[in-house]
């Protein structure tokens, strides 16, 4: 299991949402981020598809999340930019192959109690 850098930008983002008092729009998010307009649009539209932040025009428009942050998970933004395909590592055995799935298993799990608003309390990402 591997988090790629777009899902960390996406945990990223998320999070300053769950911080955000009202809508934010991309530039704004960019300037506190430091990431680009053009890779900010790509990864809102893809939580946009999977309904995790919702878009409003207009004056007072931005982007704000979809639901509550106390009902989006890590794993549900995690998972809406991860291939579903399970690969068996290179070179690896049957029994490191089986071991590998149960410790991707206990992380998804794990990633599912990690809701956005109990991340965002913890203090991360620190700031």
């Amino acid at each position: 299991m591997q988090i790629s850098s777009r899902c960390q930008f996406a945990i990223q983002v998320t999070l300053y949402l769950t911080r955000a008092e009202k809508a934010v729009t991309a530039r704004e998010m960019q300037q506190r981020l430091g990431i680009s307009v053009g890779y900010l649009d790509q990864l809102l539209s893809i939580m946009r598809k999977k309904e995790i932040v919702k878009a409003t025009r207009g004056p007072g428009g931005g982007y704000r999340l979809a639901r509550s942050s106390d009902s989006i998970t890590a794993e549900e933004v995690i998972r809406s930019f991860q291939d579903e395909e399970r690969e068996h590592p290179a070179g690896s055995t049957d029994e490191i192959f089986i071991l590998w799935q149960q410790f991707c298993r206990n992380t998804w799990q794990y990633l599912g109690t990690q809701t956005l608003s109990k991340m965002a309390r913890s203090g991360w990402p620190a700031e």
